[in-house]
């Protein structure tokens, strides 16, 4: 029964495309913009025609027509961005199965698995950006096929067919290059291929195979040396990240120094492509997520270790020893070459290859990687007991993806909540607007595009003419040096990356913050901040200084695209809550009651008690002492909630909104402690 799902090279093959997609499409499917998406996503919706070309003219230029055809073919819609992901990996995947079986054509199963492992190699954990790392998979991808490439063409005659794949292998060869220069060390692993296609046809001795081997890859030497000439001669990078000479400039001023730091950076890099990739992404990812998700990932992993397994446990039939000890001695030397031409490009480039930040880095050597580990897993004396371990390794792998998926899928709902319920509280935030975003338990570091894209995608999404595009509103990072500059006050700042420019205005600074998923997203109001336990402490600071006035009051409320937002959320608390701090911020206080009335009707009420606060303003301000009375019981359950109760009242008056006496006198009473 097993062995007819497994008797034909395409059913193997189906298995193995079956094992890519439970382990990318479950969650590609679902997901929209990550992380950095936002700036290309926003670039390509106001910028004009040319915009992705001056976004990377630059550093790699190559990556503006690149994106070009994604954007002609696919606009901005995420869902074929992270289907093309998929694509690639699998070809990639594909094209290491046919490298494999050019080079060691009797080692099907060792070969299937290096394909597989390295179609969803662990270590690269950024897939979940279907749009900023296109190149990279694309570049590692044509790579993989143009090594076969070459060596197919190394197996056929003089022929129209040879010259068709001689001129395939560098078109492609220049391609993977250009989308990624850090590659660049994987060219001499195609002297290297080249050389064991002629060490297998042992006609020569060793001498005349090295020369055999250095004159069949002497076409493919145009390949790094047009791209080198180009690279260092003809363009002149302008970022220090991509100047080779600004990177190796370190070397000969402090050539110890220097030396030591890539000396380490080196191993380091090395156990992290070979060893932290199994290891730390799963930890990282994996069990953070909810029980639901983690019993979904085992599943899905569990499914994909199966067809793992399925796919490699035909045999590779009898092999003397000489032979298993040859192919396997050859994969381990040729993978852990591999690794080491594949890492020493990010080094000299002073980089280091960690993860999550810099996983990409990893794709190159991650060909070496594999190549080793089918290679050392050969040695194990049973067909059966190789499929097992390395259908091991495809699960792991697996889970390790799902975990990622789940992670980032949950990031793009807690965002796409955030701003559902921005869009009924803010009918448009004003040009120059900086914002500071409290996502609920979500540290986004630098990655400010997860705060100003959604806000510009939203409200300012008018075509501009100009490059760099200007994102009328800006965001800050969540660290001391923003505390700083909001709180002693700091001069505007131009703030210009790649083809998007914005202005950090410090004196014009809105506050965000939803601190938990039940909780409603407030508009912090400078005049009466309306503060949560929940709330990052940072933020009782920095509440006096939030512009409630850069929420523009004029238009209607703005109209979420689906694609990116999903369907509207019903009318639950959340929705009267914002709906009655917009209207408190006019000064609207008999409305505000009737969205309470309307919200008590259907039985809503808060999660967070502090949610009462515009309610209990409008209830004092009108007068009505029964209702202030009724909030009371809630809002003073809390010392904090309390104490805000008794400042924002008696602000009010100072910014117009004075209380009728008897409620002044209820209030300080109930909420300030002073007696009449």
């Amino acid at each position: 029964m097993l062995n007819a799902l497994i008797d034909r090279p395409w059913k193997r093959l189906i298995l193995f495309a079956l094992v890519v997609a439970l382990t990318y499409l479950p969650y590609s499917i679902r997901l929209t913009y990550y992380r950095d998406d936002w700036y290309y996503a926003y670039d390509a919706l106001v910028g004009p025609a040319g915009i992705f070309r001056a976004l990377f003219a630059s550093d790699r230029p190559a990556r503006g027509p690149f994106f070009e055809i994604y954007y002609a073919v696919f606009g901005m819609s995420p869902l074929p961005y992270h289907l093309a992901m998929y694509f690639w990996r699998l070809v990639g995947g594909l094209g290491v199965v046919w490298l494999s079986e050019l080079l060691w054509p009797r080692q099907r199963q060792a070969g299937m698995a290096a394909g597989l492992l390295f179609a969803i190699y662990p270590g690269f954990t950024w897939w979940v950006s279907g749009v900023e790392y296109q190149p990279m998979v694309a570049s590692a991808a044509l790579m993989v096929v143009s090594l076969a490439l070459t060596v197919q063409a190394l197996r056929l005659g003089r022929s129209t067919i040879r010259t068709i794949c001689v001129l395939g292998a560098i078109a492609t060869g220049w391609i993977y290059l250009a989308l990624v220069e850090y590659a660049a060390g994987m060219e001499v692993i195609r002297l290297l291929v080249v050389y064991l296609v002629i060490d297998a046809r042992e006609v020569h001795t060793f001498g005349k195979r090295i020369a055999l081997a250095l004159r069949n890859w002497l076409p493919y030497l145009i390949i790094p040396s047009a791209f080198l000439f180009w690279r260092f001669v003809v363009f002149s990078s302008q970022r220090r990240a991509t100047d080779l000479g600004a990177q190796l400039g370190g070397l000969v001023t402090e050539p110890a120094t220097t030396g030591l730091h890539w000396f380490v950076s080196f191993l380091l890099s090395f156990i992290n492509v070979t060893f932290s990739a199994w290891v730390v992404p799963l930890m990282s990812n994996f069990f953070s997520n909810s029980v639901r998700d983690i019993l979904l990932g085992l599943l899905l992993a569990l499914l994909a270790g199966l067809a793992g397994w399925l796919a490699l446990r035909s045999p590779n039939g009898p092999n003397p020893d000489t032979e298993q000890s040859t192919w396997s001695r050859q994969a381990m030397v040729l993978g852990f070459l591999g690794l080491i031409l594949g890492i020493l490009p990010v080094i000299a480039a002073n980089r280091q290859i960690t993860f999550p930040n810099f996983s990409h880095y990893a794709l190159p050597a991650s060909l070496g990687l594999v190549f080793l580990v089918s290679g050392l897993v050969s040695w194990v004396p049973s067909s059966g007991a190789r499929a097992g371990a390395l259908s091991v390794l495809v699960m792991l792998s697996a889970l390790t993806h799902q975990g990622l998926g789940a992670n980032a899928l949950h990031e793009e709902r807690i965002i796409s909540n955030f701003w559902q319920q921005m869009a009924w509280r803010a009918p448009s935030i004003a040009p120059g607007t900086t914002l500071v975003a409290y996502y609920p338990h979500l540290d986004y570091g630098d990655d400010t595009d997860i705060v100003w894209g959604p806000a510009d995608y939203i409200y300012h999404s008018q075509r501009q003419t100009q490059i760099p595009v200007h994102a009328p509103v800006s965001a800050l990072t969540q660290d001391y040096l923003t505390f700083n500059n909001i709180v002693v006050g700091h001069d505007a700042e131009e703030s210009t990356y790649r083809a998007h420019s914005m202005t950090l205005n410090f004196d014009q600074v809105l506050i965000l913050s939803q601190p938990d998923e039940t909780s409603c997203v407030r508009v912090i109001d400078g005049r009466w901040p309306i503060l949560s336990l929940s709330d990052d402490p940072a933020l009782r600071l920095l509440a006096p200084f939030s512009r409630v006035d850069q929420v523009a009051m004029s238009g209607a409320n703005a109209a979420l695209p689906t694609l990116l937002f999903g369907a509207v959320p019903k009318h639950g608390w959340c929705f009267y809550f914002e709906k009655a701090a917009l209207a408190s911020q006019q000064g609207q206080w008999t409305e505000v009651a009737g969205i309470q009335d309307q919200a008590g009707t259907l039985g809503l009420h808060p999660n967070d008690q502090i949610e009462w606060m515009p309610f209990l303003q409008a209830a004092a301000y009108t007068g009505d002492l029964q209702r202030v009375k009724e909030i009371a019981t809630r809002i003073n359950t809390e010392k904090l909630y309390r104490q805000q109760a008794c400042q924002n009242l008696n602000a009010m008056a100072h910014y117009g909104y004075p209380l009728p006496a008897a409620a002044q006198t209820y209030v300080n009473e109930l909420f300030c402690g002073i007696k009449p």
